[in-house]
């Protein structure tokens, strides 16, 4: 079962939001089988909704619609539902009450304008929206089956236990879409991908590349009913990718890290450069684990004042790594080279994660 996202917004059009929703519904239907092959925005215009309705329904049986259900003027996404489907529109009373009474609980008017939240077009399951004041729905017309939501991320989350039970009733028929995956690190994209489709020249397992820096991430696809293939393909990468592989399958290699770094109750970083990239990912660490250690993240200094310090500089375009209580290591000639001054972000994402690594092969030991 293929489906779509459409996304209604001037202010997405406009590029004062970005459609974080999208991402999150095709990661979640990705994850239960189903393969998400468009995704299509327009502003709060009739005629531009249906005309995507008409669109996204020639090579999607489930499509997924976000936005334009609120009590303001431009919020008329239920009235081109209903008329895409050949609908009235109804009025529910429970959803008016459960309006009046949340508006009202918070000292806000209600406004005659709320009522037109109450409207659903005949025929369709009302979703019940926890986290605002407009109702999600589910409606079909004919083999077409569409889930209409809110646009606020946090009221679509709210949302989506009741979609997945829905969707539930389908996955068992589905042929579900399965994924491994390799992050390198070390090697540019096209040596990656020579590697990659020149072990693998006589499959026919989908492959794909993305690169997110400093990482170059190698993806393989493959129905349920292709899991043998799959896994043959699979064992093959594992051995060719081995040099280069970091983390597999969106592991990132700070969750590997995290429960070492936990054992110290200080860490000093001392960073000749890439001070900023390296900042960020252990600001990252302290926001996902809560650690208690005091981290700091400094420039070259006398004071050495913590239970754990490293020290990060780089010499004839290698990065070093150096412990107090072990000396220099040569960790990696830097693949992005330091006479390019457009490389410069990408030579300190790479100095980053090569101390991550340093310290989980350390760690490990």
């Amino acid at each position: 079962m293929k489906s779509s996202i459409l996304a209604v917004g001037t202010e997405l059009t406009q590029g004062q939001i970005v459609n974080s929703n999208a991402s999150f519904i095709s990661q979640k239907l990705k994850n239960l089988g189903f393969e998400t092959v468009a995704h299509l925005v327009v502003p709060d215009e009739r005629s531009l909704i249906y005309n995507a309705l008409e669109i996204l329904s020639k090579t999607s049986e489930l499509i997924f619609v976000t936005g334009g259900l609120g009590p303001t003027s431009d919020d008329f996404t239920r009235e081109v539902i209903a008329k895409w489907c050949g609908q009235d529109l109804i009025y529910d009373e429970p959803t008016y009450q459960y309006i009046h009474e949340r508006l009202t609980s918070r000292g806000v008017p209600v406004r005659e304008s709320q009522k037109q939240q109450c409207y659903f077009p005949k025929g369709s399951k009302i979703l019940f929206n926890s986290q605002g004041t407009a109702h999600a729905f589910y409606c079909q017309k004919h083999l077409h089956k569409l889930f209409v939501l809110p646009g606020p991320p946090k009221e679509v989350l709210g949302l989506w236990n009741d979609v997945e039970f829905i969707l539930s009733d389908w996955t068992a028929e589905l042929d579900s879409i399965l994924n491994r995956s390799w992050d390198c690190l070390g090697m540019g994209e096209s040596e990656i991908a020579h590697l990659v489709e020149s072990a693998l020249v006589d499959s026919k397992i989908t492959k794909g590349y993305r690169v997110h820096y400093p990482y170059v991430e190698v993806k393989l696809m493959a129905p349920h009913s292709q899991l043998h293939l799959l896994e043959e393909c699979t064992e093959i990468l594992n051995k060719t990718l081995m040099p280069f592989c970091v983390a597999k399958n969106g592991q990132d290699i700070l969750d590997r890290v995290a429960p070492f770094l936990s054992s110290f109750s200080s860490l000093q970083i001392q960073a000749q450069w890439a001070y900023v990239s390296i900042l960020k990912r252990f600001a990252k660490y302290m926001d996902r684990y809560g650690g208690q250690q005091k981290i700091s993240v400094l420039n070259f200094a006398e004071d050495i004042c913590a239970d754990l310090t490293i020290f990060c500089y780089e010499k004839e375009n290698i990065l070093y790594v150096e412990f107090t209580e072990k000396g220099v290591m040569e960790l990696q000639t830097c693949v992005y080279p330091a006479f390019l001054q457009s490389q410069r972000d990408r030579r300190e994402s790479y100095a980053a994660e090569m101390i991550l690594l340093f310290l989980l092969k350390r760690f490990e030991r």
